[in-house]
């Protein structure tokens, strides 16, 4: 089935009486709900177009999510979780077509982790060195990957401070060091920007998979076998989902609730002119209702290898700002 990916979250769309309803696929959540009981109270085989009977119940929430809805500019209705992922053998996601297939009978991997099964998923990998292993969740609900503990890394990495994100139980502040080298048991996995979140409470795992490692694969999660089976998968550089060294910004986050643009965060360093906390803004040619629309606003304040001027719309008055180095 096609599914949308507004900055590389999974999000399945469900049809009721002719609407569609969106749903954030995350393996990082133990339990699916609907925020609406009356409008989508299950899921099952027929939602997602496979042969194999199910029905899952979905449960009241027990989260709001608002304000996720906001940052992905997506009004979400639920969340499908681990109770769903184990109705199946396995899943294939295919970030670069945007396709999601379940029970999938084949699947040619350039690279297999053993999968730890325990309500959640986990696999062993090692973070910025090629011998220090410890548990890593594998979680299709964070967008870039975690480490907790700042002892992790070594030092001599760049670094974006103060990011803000809605989380289950909050608003999460974390910042992002970038090359930080991944190690599975057999190879490196590439370097990749990691975050390390400063507001978090202790987590009973040293690191977690995000969607910036797992997007680089097609991806086969296989619960029967107990394996997560990657294989390489080039796709397009995608705005709202990819960091690197190289990225420019004017240093701003945004949210949206579908007609009008503000902004939620500015990052420390960055002082764009006349753009100020809660300012309203406005860009061309962007549809704010379009699914992945958080990709091309991600797209147009950001440039990549080189600065650029950007025109934007602050308050109602137009003005130009320029990028700068996201990663310093």
């Amino acid at each position: 089935m096609k599914i949308h990916l507004p900055a590389n979250a999974i999000i399945i769309p469900i049809i009721r009486d002719g609407k569609e309803y969106y749903f954030f696929l995350d393996t990082g959540f133990p339990s699916s709900f609907s925020k609406d009981l009356n409008l989508v109270s299950s899921i099952s085989n027929k939602d997602i177009h496979i042969r194999q009977n199910f029905n899952l119940p979905l449960s009241k929430p027990p989260i709001d999510v608002s304000a996720l809805s906001q940052h992905l500019m997506m009004d979400l209705t639920g969340f499908l979780g681990m109770d769903f992922v184990s109705q199946f053998d396995n899943f294939k996601i295919n970030f670069s077509t945007r396709e999601l297939d379940f029970n999938v009978t084949t699947f040619t991997s350039d690279l297999e982790l053993d999968l730890l099964f325990n309500n959640l998923l986990f696999v062993e990998l090692s973070i910025d060195s090629p011998e220090n292993f410890g548990n890593c969740l594998v979680d299709t609900g964070t967008y870039q990957s975690i480490f907790f503990d700042k002892n992790t890394i070594g030092g001599g990495h760049l670094k974006s401070n103060g990011w803000q994100f809605p989380w289950a139980f909050g608003n999460m502040i974390i910042d992002f060091y970038a090359g930080v080298e991944v190690h599975s048991r057999t190879e490196s996995l590439g370097n990749f920007v990691f975050g390390c979140p400063k507001n978090l409470p202790p987590m009973p795992f040293d690191s977690v998979l995000g969607l910036n490692i797992l997007s680089q694969y097609e991806c086969c999660f296989n619960l029967k076998k107990r394996r997560l089976q990657l294989k390489t998968n080039q796709r397009d550089f995608r705005y709202g989902a990819d960091l690197t060294e190289d990225m420019h910004t004017v240093g701003v986050q945004v949210i949206s609730n579908g007609e009008t643009l503000c902004v939620s965060n500015i990052l420390p360093g960055f002082s764009p002119s006349a753009i100020g906390l809660n300012d309203k803004l406005q860009l061309p040619n962007i549809d704010l209702n379009a699914p992945e629309a958080v990709n091309r606003i991600c797209e147009a304040l950001s440039s990549k290898g080189h600065e650029k001027d950007i025109n934007i719309s602050v308050n109602g008055s137009n003005i130009t700002v320029r990028t700068s180095k996201l990663f310093r």
